[in-house]
């Protein structure tokens, strides 16, 4: 199993993916990918350089939900999933994983359900500022992240590594 994942400006999402290309074809998620990262990222990786590509992902598929819903990678039965791998991943680096109000986009604990129970009909982007609220809710972590990666220090003080 093969995994590209860069934490650069162009994070690339399609990693997570077995196929799709967003226009002609839905994403597949790739469920065994996904499923392992919650044990450890796949070979050289880091658990940091995975962490900050699934927020991205995360982050991208709920703002998109939230907004004009185009671009969205991930559906009702696989984001559980990736909330998942997310939540490992950020305990392996000893931070605190979000506490997630909903866990899918349209099922029964939904992201529709809370944005309307919580005054954010209306508004994009009061969706938007709800989710980097719950992935960032100190404004802190993504900063302390970065400065790991350019770094090349851990959350442990070592020198970042990759896993193999």
């Amino acid at each position: 199993m093969s995994c590209r994942i860069t934490t650069g400006v162009g994070v690339e999402l399609a990693a997570f993916f077995n196929s799709g290309d967003g226009w002609a074809q839905p994403w597949v998620l790739d469920i065994e990918l996904v499923e392992s990262l919650r044990f450890g990222p796949p070979a050289g990786h880091t658990d940091l350089e995975v962490a900050i590509a699934l927020t991205r992902l995360l982050h991208h598929d709920f703002v998109s939900h939230g907004t004009d819903g185009q671009g969205r990678h991930l559906d009702d039965e696989n984001v559980p999933l990736a909330i998942k791998a997310h939540r490992a991943v950020l305990e392996r680096l000893a931070l605190e994983p979000p506490a997630w109000p909903f866990r899918t986009f349209d099922g029964p604990r939904r992201f529709g359900t809370y944005w309307r129970a919580n005054d954010m009909s209306g508004s994009w982007k009061a969706r938007r500022d709800c989710i980097e609220q719950i992935l960032d809710p100190r404004g802190t972590r993504w900063r302390t992240c970065r400065s790991w990666s350019t770094n090349g220090v851990s959350p442990r003080g070592r020198r970042a590594a990759s896993r193999t």
